[in-house]
């Protein structure tokens, strides 16, 4: 089933079909998560709290939206918050060093986190992710990150240059 077609039955408490929309949100709001706080177990509480605050304004959410897009949205900014506050706490460089975790669950993973510690920048590693792996529209990409459409295709072009300089040999 589709996530828009999953979203008016919870909207009504009919939960029968949840595990099908958890299953087809749960990777990419973890990946958005890990992409900004670098640790497994945050990344997959955060992706409950973005759940979790769903299911509270879920009479609001408008069903011809894009819910996928909605929930990682919710999760970004849940994450952004924790970086913020993390990095309030500890400092810039400890921040840099922490991670954690072994992404088991997640095939791959290394091989992608390898490819992408290429890139300099954590906006052009999110970029690439929501395009490449999330297959996300730029103009989506660009009002998830805030940033202008101009700027997002820039900092995506800039990102693969780097990827094909250093990973493509």
């Amino acid at each position: 089933m589709e996530l828009k077609e999953i979203l008016p039955e919870l909207k009504r408490g009919d939960y029968i079909h949840f595990e099908d929309f958890y299953n087809q949100t749960n990777k990419s709001l973890f990946f958005t998560a890990l992409l900004i706080v670098k640790d497994e177990h945050l990344a997959n509480d955060l992706v409950q709290d973005t759940y979790v605050k769903m299911f509270e304004k879920i009479s609001s959410i408008d069903e011809r939206q894009n819910i996928h897009y909605y929930l990682v949205q919710i999760t970004r900014n849940l994450a952004l918050n924790i970086y913020n506050q993390r990095k309030k706490e500890i400092g810039d460089e400890e921040l840099l060093l922490l991670k954690t975790g072994t992404y088991h669950l997640y095939p791959h993973y290394d091989e992608c986190e390898a490819i992408l510690s290429v890139l300099d920048e954590e906006i052009e590693r999110e970029v690439v992710t929501y395009h490449v792996l999330f297959e996300y529209k730029f103009k989506e990409i660009a009002k998830l990150v805030d940033k202008p459409l101009g700027t997002v295709l820039w900092i995506y072009n800039k990102a693969i240059k780097k990827l094909k300089e250093r990973v493509v040999r």
